[in-house]
């Protein structure tokens, strides 16, 4: 605001509505080039940094009696920038759980095993995880309770990798 205040006041010939014009023009600018200049770089990353995780429309909620949970569907979408297919586990957590020592939830097959999610090259896909389809272990547990939210964080890594 500081330079547009100067440099406003010594082209006293140019118009209120030309100076909000060039204004908008590069604020839009520069937000276009920040939002290529990060998809440029998740092209160009390796493994699982080549995901992104799309906050839109991602919720979680589970209940738990007798800290055991009873209850657990989520839902988050991800997208692979990546031309290669991307093979990963996930895990949720947030700062605040980490905060309080609570381990993140980690999400296995029914057969016991950390689940393998995959997205293909270019692929933009909505996970659902539930108690039907997955075991799920971390998270708070309370006697009798439960979470209605978003998913704060989201971490992707592949068997040789943690925390990515």
């Amino acid at each position: 605001m500081h330079f547009y205040k100067k440099y406003s006041d010594e082209t006293e010939n140019i118009s209120s509505i030309k100076k909000f014009i060039i204004f908008v023009v590069l604020v839009t600018s520069v937000a276009i080039i920040s939002s290529y200049t990060a998809k440029f770089i998740k092209i160009n990353s390796e493994g699982v940094k080549s995901i992104a995780y799309v906050f839109d429309d991602n919720s979680m909620e589970y209940r738990s009696i007798e800290k055991e949970i009873t209850t657990f569907n989520a839902h988050f979408t991800l997208k692979n920038y990546s031309d290669e297919p991307r093979t990963f586990h996930i895990s949720i957590d947030s700062p605040w759980s980490r905060r309080d020592n609570i381990p993140p939830i980690e999400i296995y097959n029914l057969q016991g095993k950390k689940a393998i999610f995959v997205l293909q090259r270019k692929e933009e896909k909505t996970f659902q995880i539930n108690l039907i389809n997955y075991m799920i272990s971390g998270g708070k547990r309370s006697e009798n309770g439960g979470f209605k939210g978003v998913i704060d964080e989201l971490m992707l890594y592949t068997a040789d990798e943690k925390n990515i």
